[in-house]
């Protein structure tokens, strides 16, 4: 898998900002940091492995057969286990991010 393999989940958002200076922010949602911490964790990435696992470490077998799954040829099968696996990701991140920011 290369970066222009890397399936990106159809909710996922990117734009670029205008802030208050006038300067030009990449923004992005939790669907697209999620898309892109699976396409790396799938390239190798040794540092999307800590979030990956926290993500399914309730299921490692899981994670293993989505891996397993996305290195097959059939493309519905590789679609839908990105999917998954993307989802499950993203609903770590989103809950991440709502434990730094509770009251």
């Amino acid at each position: 898998m290369t970066e222009e393999e890397v399936f990106i989940h159809p909710l996922a958002e990117s734009d670029v900002l205008v802030d208050g200076k006038g300067q030009e922010q990449n923004v992005a949602n939790t669907w697209f940091v999620a898309s892109m911490f699976w396409g790396a964790y799938l390239m190798g990435n040794e540092n999307a492995n800590a979030v990956i696992c926290e993500s399914f470490q309730d299921d490692l077998k899981e994670l293993k057969r989505l891996t397993e799954v996305c290195g097959s040829k059939k493309q519905k099968d590789v679609e839908a286990a990105n999917l998954q696996a993307i989802k499950k990701i993203n609903f770590t991140l989103e809950e991440k991010i709502e434990a730094a920011f509770a009251e």
